[in-house]
């Protein structure tokens, strides 16, 4: 995904491509699984570069409260990376990473 994320001006202008993991995890009954709405999840993180940010860190943000603010009890793993960040060297990824634990099952 393409967008204006870094330090740096010329990052603001020319932007950046950055990858995206995440892992929604709801704690339920193998006979009630729950939907995970992924075409949801995706439009997160669009809405999570809609406007320019200069850390990754805030677009992790954006997403895990996004996801507990939908799956409250979901455990959620984010991991953001600017490909070929311009740090005065050849570094294929910077990335930040960011896991919540979700609720405990009933049975735990």
């Amino acid at each position: 995904m393409h967008a204006d994320v870094g330090l740096y001006s010329q990052e603001m202008k020319t932007g950046n491509e950055l990858e995206f993991d995440v892992s929604v995890s709801v704690p339920a009954e193998i006979g009630a699984l729950p939907l995970i709405n992924y075409e949801w999840l995706y439009s997160v993180l669009q809405s999570s570069v809609a406007v320019p940010v200069t850390l990754l860190e805030n677009i992790v943000q954006h997403i895990v409260l996004a996801v507990h603010g939908t799956y409250p009890e979901a455990a959620v793993s984010v991991s953001v990376r600017k490909l070929h960040p311009p740090m005065g060297g050849n570094i294929e990824a910077a990335s930040v990473c960011f896991s919540t634990p979700g609720a405990r099952s009933k049975e735990a």
